[in-house]
């Protein structure tokens, strides 16, 4: 196998252990910042209303389902029921959430995607940087077997 495999694979094992090894909480502070924030509000929809379930919070659990390795809607739920002491006033029904899923409009999660992306590119230390430069790295997936 080449080095270029080796290489790629030990990448992959350390990006799974962080994922793996870093709570949403910490996740989700380390992406405060304004123009997230702005970004989330420029994209409420007009109607939007006040729900158990609200676009920020929806968003979170999202995040943390993501990172969790129980990434089921019924764990996402009962966590944020736990964290936030709703159980006496919220059901643990993943129905509502699953709806709020579908409600955050794909713009905003691309748009957050891409923002979070500047961000972390201008805020970078030097001493990341591969000889004092920016690297990008361009996955063509025609290419994969």
């Amino acid at each position: 196998m080449s080095i270029i495999f080796h290489i790629h694979l030990s990448q992959l094992k350390k990006i799974h252990h962080l994922a793996n090894n870093t709570h949403a909480v910490d996740f989700l502070a380390s992406l405060s910042h304004d123009e997230l924030t702005l970004t989330i509000e420029n994209n409420l929809p007009n109607n939007y209303r006040e729900r158990i379930y609200t676009p920020t919070k929806t968003l979170f659990m999202l995040l943390a389902q993501t990172l969790n390795e129980d990434r089921s809607c019924s764990k996402a739920v009962n966590d944020i029921l736990i964290q936030a002491h709703f159980v006496d006033n919220t059901s643990a029904n993943t129905a509502v959430y699953c709806k709020a899923q579908k409600r955050l409009s794909p713009s905003l999660l691309t748009q957050l995607v891409n923002k979070t992306g500047e961000l972390i590119h201008r805020t970078v230390p030097q001493k990341w940087r591969w000889f004092g430069r920016s690297v990008s790295l361009i996955d063509d997936a025609r290419h994969k077997k």
